[in-house]
């Protein structure tokens, strides 16, 4: 157990996320990828999952599809939330993202039958709204901020899921956590790093926090749906950072939000 949490779950999602980051920061700008940081996040997510030993090719359970999920949201990250791209252009990805998580995640359990088009719904919503409403509000932020507050949400959620309810249910979040630190600390390191794009990262970490809660929420009987209120942890930490003019200014090596 604890080579699964400690190991797995924390210190190598974390060292991949700090390692993936400074070797991609030393490349030439030239060959360094469109969306560095969001392709390597992405990678440390799928890799904590591969380690754990959950079965990709055949998903047999609702949470079984995060991968997948991770997978589109970064692809969606990419394509459209690009540099320039109209807002419109961004909603759309976003919703396609929010139907996704909704199809997958949601359980085709015989309990929830009556339910489950109301969850479905509700669990897209909420992805589409917490991408969107940090778009926005990310936008005077630092990069690294952004990444904190979901990091501090994913943290947060980890530990009330696991404390209250079952440690094999905030994996997930444990993972999240931990790329996303890892990540930030290669950002404050006095090194070659790649740059931090936080819009095309919004929708792969947004499914993914949004999704490691619902997991959380949905598995123990009754379902604890109060969990899934995390999910505004980073809007209101961005918020209260603007309401109280911490919204920092932005080093020349970060990108800004709102030219993604």
């Amino acid at each position: 157990m604890v080579q699964e949490y400690l190991g797995y779950c924390l210190a190598i999602p974390a060292l991949l996320a700090l390692v993936g980051m400074l070797i991609a920061g030393r490349l030439p700008v030239r060959w360094q990828p469109v969306g560095a940081a969001t392709a390597i996040l992405c990678a440390c997510l799928l890799g904590g999952f591969f380690l754990l030993g959950k079965n990709l090719h055949q998903p047999e359970r609702h949470w079984h599809w995060l991968p997948a999920i991770a997978v589109w949201c970064w692809l969606a990250g990419v394509a459209g939330f690009r540099a320039g791209s109209h807002w419109l252009e961004r909603l759309f990805w976003a919703l396609t993202c929010g139907a996704l998580a909704g199809y997958l995640l949601v359980p085709t359990w015989s309990d929830l039958a009556e339910q489950r088009v109301y969850l479905m719904v509700g669990l897209g919503l909420a992805t589409v709204a917490l991408i969107m409403a940090v778009d926005w509000l990310g936008r005077a932020s630092r990069p690294h901020f952004i990444l904190s507050c979901f990091g501090v949400a994913a943290l947060v959620g980890a530990a009330w899921i696991g404390a209250g309810f079952s440690l094999t249910n905030a994996r997930w979040l444990l993972i999240t956590a931990a790329a996303l630190f890892g990540v930030v600390l290669s950002a404050m390191l006095p090194v070659a790093r790649a740059k931090l794009e936080p819009g095309r990262i919004l929708p792969l970490l947004s499914s993914w926090l949004l999704g490691g809660l619902f997991i959380g929420a949905i598995e123990p009987n009754p379902p604890r749906y109060e969990i899934l209120l995390l999910a505004t942890l980073p809007v209101a930490l961005l918020a209260a950072a603007l309401g109280l003019g911490a919204a920092f200014r932005r080093p020349d090596n970060d990108v800004p939000l709102a030219k993604m």
